[in-house]
């Protein structure tokens, strides 16, 4: 075990029992381990728990789950309870503003995005109340912030698969928000936070109500409202610059001759004899900032200032060939976006009735509202600029005359220009209603739940790529002696007329072009999905007989849901430009520079129908406490792609009092989102290596979506101990090993998997279909470097992972106070993945961005009307790069030349003074701080892309705003 991580949780366990000065804590305070939780309104042994749709009084089921109240997470991360929840090691690789890397707007940003166990947000089952959340985005993903955080009372996080009981996607685990719907009374917050630094400004409003209705009925309301400002790479520029990882030998064929064509990808970048360094002073040598020119008499020219020109600094070459240190050529500069400004809004309303003392109807009505804006990359396109053309320098123009040179290749990083600005705008409305009652020792439940989502999404300033071959054609009128743009010249009358506004643009020299030109060729790229569902559920539960160790429970119920999805673009890649009339731009060409989202238009309907059992087989034996099974099983019928069953069987045992042992096995699924399936042509360009040519360069890509697609299968097994003794009251702990395997992954081979493939293949490879090149597969100069990868999803990727999580929970009295400490510890020993049957099979456990070791602890002191709340998160050493298995160390591919990341410690402070108002009111005046230290994030700067196209760190796992401060107030009468 981890040195570290085991000092702190045994000397924080040990030293709070050692301490103790009083006993006497009921065991129902130290429930919170075991997956059990005690509401308000049962009684004391009454559980109802996530994970099964069985309630038994005293049922410790075999699932693990993890139960966190809104008070422990609100006093961590003020912000929202998403946020919070990320803190906990179960969860990693999870998306939100917060952790901004996106270089453009095909994929969007908005909201938090939970993610178990690292395997994708879409394999979290997102419930609240135990009711499915329909999807707020098109990929079908859940933004957690329209939950109405005001009302929540507690969220139960299911650590293994739960299909059997809740349908598709439950494949890593499910996190449930309950709602505390007997809520009687007035709440309201009122906060304000800011970084040490005066930026990240945000604050947050909220307010909630809930009242009787006569002798039967109830409602409860709640309103919030959060605005956070964000923060620019530029605003932590100790780590912005040409940061990136790339090979730290130059010319290492050279130096290596005895390489074969077997070995020779040893000198690849990351290979084991170039491996990759983090420099920050790098260049790309596609571009410049001025313009350059790649191609023609005076090839690699470079401008600077308009007029000012001369042969680009090289630099010193590194180990990835295009890239230079010190040189002239571009990085991504510009003050894009790290934290992303967001504001979001949550309106909640319920209301029930009890028809009769054994029937209760209920309806509830909720909307939600997410939005996001940020800068990315700036524009880069590589232009054709002719001969003859009005701007170019006459010297230059004489070479092209004498060598009958009729246009070269151009490219420029158009840092000059507004940088795109992306603004996504995401609202979503749910409606629920149903009836509830008793049926003699039986629960039933009917319900209807429509959810409606509407994403749109603008990004400016991206260069239109038509209008903008057209004002770079220019020339002199030879009537008029005005510069113009070559179309408006046309013969044709037609184009003439549709480029009769067209504004002639200077692209040589930083800031060449005039304001009229640039609001000419840049234009707003958008996109909107709106998404849509019916999900009608009636189920019953109870205890079906009694038999000798106990009641026979069952649960049956079906489920019926109806879902589309339908996306509209004005970019759509499947539409053809007209490009008549403009030269040097094919009528393939996407519309933008970035953001080319297809269309989408499909919907499918499930049909479910499930049951579960729990079997209590012995009790009050010897060495048996308790013994009991637990099976659930559930049929799904798709119309997409047919049946599929999923099942859980699991077990507990409890040979004494103190100490409980549980197993579960299950197998679930993933089904394909309505845009795996359906998607149009979407559109980009990425930095990718092309190994047939070896040359770096800038390179389009197309997606779309694959009609034949299966569910994902996942299969779960979990077992551990509960351990909560009588001679320590107030204290429980868990342990548990999961192994979960997941096969006939949806997955996409990257465009640089693409390229890879196909070069081992010698060019035999289905695969290479995919790759369009100028002259074909035999070619291997820089001139053939592709000029589009295509790409679809398919069921060809596996994942594997495996550990343990652990929790412990301990409460006692200090001095005249409550003392309560809360441990939770995630170890990952197996995080492997294959992208495809014929590629080696990748562990990346202890590397980037999945450390081996994560946990955190909480310590809660209260004492009157003081409180203080302590949070301290370790995340563990992680190296760089990844590991193939199966492979010799000399024949491995990501391979760095760096020291690891040593383990990382954060500190989280929360004071608290409560002050009462009358016989029932109380205000309670809060100060967090969160990254107590300020602690810095380590250099680590990705491989592939651009220099400095992402943060040169881990977002998923550091810290990049460093301390920040949070005052407010929270009421209740």
């Amino acid at each position: 075990m981890n040195r570290n991580l085991l000092m702190l949780a045994t000397s924080s366990v040990l030293s709070l029992a050692w301490s103790a000065p009083a006993w006497g804590q009921e065991a129902a305070d130290a429930t919170e381990a075991t997956g059990q939780v005690v509401p308000a309104d049962a009684t004391p042994n009454a559980i109802v728990v996530t994970g099964s749709r069985i309630a038994r009084d005293g049922y410790e089921q075999p699932t693990p789950v993890t139960v966190a109240s809104t008070d422990e997470l609100m006093q961590s991360t003020p912000t929202n309870l998403p946020d919070a929840l990320n803190k906990l090691p179960q969860f990693l690789g999870s998306s939100s503003p917060t952790n901004n890397t996106q270089t453009n707007a095909n994929v969007p940003s908005h909201g938090n995005i939970l993610n178990l166990r690292n395997v994708g947000g879409i394999r979290t089952l997102i419930l609240q109340d135990g009711v499915r959340v329909p999807p707020t985005a098109y990929t079908g993903t859940v933004d957690t912030n329209i939950i109405p955080q005001m009302l929540v009372e507690r969220v139960d996080v299911v650590t293994a698969g739960a299909s059997a009981a809740y349908g598709s996607d439950a494949v890593s685990g499910v996190v449930n928000f309950v709602l505390d719907k007997d809520f009687t009374g007035v709440r309201t917050i009122s906060q304000y936070g800011i970084s040490d630094r005066g930026d990240n400004a945000n604050w947050r409003l909220g307010g909630a109500v809930g009242f009787d209705v006569g002798s039967r009925g109830h409602i409860i309301a709640s309103y919030e409202h959060f605005d956070t400002k964000g923060i620019k790479k530029t605003d932590r520029p100790r780590l912005v610059g040409g940061t990136m990882a790339v090979g730290s030998v130059p010319n290492c064929a050279a130096e290596n001759p005895g390489l074969t064509a077997d070995t020779a990808f040893r000198c690849n970048p990351g290979g084991s004899l170039n491996p990759y360094k983090f420099y920050d002073d790098l260049g790309f040598g596609i571009a410049t900032f001025g313009g350059l020119a790649l191609s023609g008499p005076f090839a690699y020219t470079t401008w600077t200032n308009p007029g000012d020109y001369g042969t680009v600094n090289f630099g010193t070459p590194t180990g990835s060939g295009g890239f230079f240190r010190d040189s002239g050529f571009y990085y991504i500069a510009g003050d894009t976006s790290l934290s992303s400004p967001l504001t979001t809004d949550q309106a909640f309303a319920r209301g029930s009735y009890e028809l009769t003392d054994d029937i209760t109807a209920f309806v509830s009505a909720s909307y939600g509202r997410s939005k996001v804006d940020y800068d990315v990359l700036p524009n880069l396109v590589f232009s054709s600029i002719f001969s003859g053309n009005a701007f170019l320098p006459q010297t230059l123009q004489d070479q092209l005359t004498a060598t009958g040179t009729p246009a070269f290749v151009f490219s420029k990083s158009y840092l000059d220009l507004p940088l795109p600005h992306a603004e996504e705008d995401s609202e979503s409305y749910n409606i629920i209603g149903g009836l509830e009652g008793k049926v003699g020792r039986f629960d039933w439940n009917v319900s209807y739940v429509y959810g409606h989502s509407k994403m749109k999404m603008a990004q400016s300033n991206v260069l239109e790529l038509v209008p903008f071959a057209a004002a770079l054609d220019a020339v002199v009128d030879p009537s008029t002696g005005n510069v113009v743009c070559n179309a408006s010249l046309s013969s044709d009358p037609a184009v003439a007329s549709r480029y009769s506004n067209c504004v002639p643009s200077n692209p040589f020299g930083v800031g060449a072009a005039s304001d009229a030109a640039i609001n000419y060729v840049t234009g707003v790229s958008r996109y909107k999905a709106i998404n849509e569902s019916h999900d009608v559920m009636a189920s019953i539960s109870g205890d079906l007989v009694d038999l000798w160790a106990g009641p026979l429970s069952v649960a049956v119920g079906a489920e019926y849901r109806e879902q589309s999805l339908n996306m509209t673009s004005n970019a759509d890649p499947a539409v053809q430009l007209d490009t008549t009339g403009v030269r040097g731009i094919s009528p393939t060409t996407s519309r933008f520079f970035l953001t080319n989202l297809g269309v989408a238009d499909g919907s499918f309907n499930v049909k479910e129908a499930f049951a579960e059992v729990a079997l209590p087989l012995m009790v009050d034996a010897p060495f048996v406490r308790n013994l009991d099974i637990n099976g659930a099983v559930r049929a799904t019928d798709y119309s997409t792609s047919g049946t599929v069953v999923t099942w859980k069987v699991g077990g507990t045992w409890s040979p004494v009092d103190d100490l409980t042992f549980r197993i579960t096995r299950s197998r679930d699924i993933r089904a394909p989102t309505l845009f795996d399936l359906f998607a149009g042509e979407q559109s980009n360009i990425q930095g990718a290596y092309d190994p047939h040519t070896d040359t770096s360069g800038s390179l389009p890509t197309t997606t779309a979506g694959n009609p034949n697609l299966d569910p994902e299968i996942g299969n779960t097994l979990t077992f551990g101990v509960v351990f909560q003794p009588a001679f320590l009251p107030g204290f429980s702990a868990a342990i548990d090993w999961y192994d979960l395997k997941i096969t006939d992954a949806i997955g996409l081979l990257s465009a640089s998997q693409i390229l890879q493939t196909c070069e081992d293949s010698g060019g035999t490879s289905s695969v290479c279909d995919l790759i369009t090149r100028p002259n074909g597969f035999d070619d291997r100069s820089p001139d053939n470097y592709p000029t589009e990868v295509r790409v679809a999803g398919a069921n060809i990727a596996k994942l594997e992972t495996s550990g343990f999580d652990a929790e412990a929970s301990y409460r006692t009295m200090v001095g005249n106070g409550n003392l309560a400490m809360r441990l939770f510890v995630n170890y990952t020993d197996r995080y492997r993945t294959q992208q495809t049957v014929s590629d080696p099979v990748i562990e990346t456990a202890g590397y980037g961005a999945q450390p081996k070791w994560r946990g955190t602890l909480n310590l809660n002191y209260e004492n009157g009307p003081f409180g203080l709340f302590l949070q301290e998160r370790y995340i563990g050493k992680v190296k760089f790069g990844n590991r193939r298995l199966g492979v010799a160390d000399e024949d491995q591919t990501a391979v760095y030349a760096e020291d690891p990341i040593d383990p990382v410690f954060y500190t989280d402070l929360t004071l608290t003074w409560k002050v009462e108002h009358g016989t029932t009111g109380q205000y309670e005046f809060f100060t967090t701080v969160n990254n107590l230290f300020d602690k810095k994030p380590p250099f680590a700067p990705p491989a592939g892309g651009a220099p400095g196209l992402l943060y040169p760190t881990i977002p998923a796992l550091y810290d990049v705003v460093g301390r920040r401060f949070t005052f407010g107030v929270r009421t209740q009468f």
